[in-house]
């Protein structure tokens, strides 16, 4: 029996590459932003696991260290905490890179198993003389959002 091997478009190779493993063709994409973005969320997921709310908070954009923004923030990362339960190590999904009104920005897509199943995470960093900055933080999983 012969097997013919099939030509691989192009396009279809390269977005295969951005859902797998968070390839980017971004002209905004740069490894070494990725690489401190990925080591702050390293540190953002051992503070979350250890209740260090204030030092997250502190590591975020100005907008999210103080008042209101803050507070909602600190319930956000209490009820991801207390609802998870223990979780495993997170695994990076998916990385992207870019450029908005703010500034320069990475996402970094994480999962993690916890005693409530799959939690899937998004940290959006914003980039600043290259060191990330937290400005979003979004957790999602079913029971979360239960009461």
């Amino acid at each position: 029996m012969c097997m013919k091997r099939a030509a691989v478009n192009p396009l279809y190779a390269a977005v295969l590459c951005f859902v797998l493993v968070g390839c980017t063709s971004s002209p905004e994409y740069r490894p070494e932003e990725i690489k401190a973005a990925v080591r702050a969320s390293n540190v953002f997921f051992d503070q979350l696991s250890a209740g260090q709310y204030d030092a997250i908070c502190e590591a975020a954009v100005p907008e999210l260290r103080t008042g209101d923004n803050r507070d909602r923030l600190i319930a956000v990362l209490k009820k991801v905490n207390q609802k998870a339960g223990p979780c495993s190590p997170p695994t990076l999904v998916l990385t992207s890179a870019g450029r908005d009104k703010t500034g320069r920005f990475v996402d970094l897509r994480y999962k993690r198993t916890c005693a409530i199943g799959e939690v899937r995470e998004i940290l959006s960093w914003s980039m600043q003389d290259g060191k990330p900055f937290l400005r979003s933080y979004f957790a999602s999983n079913p029971a979360l959002t239960a009461d």
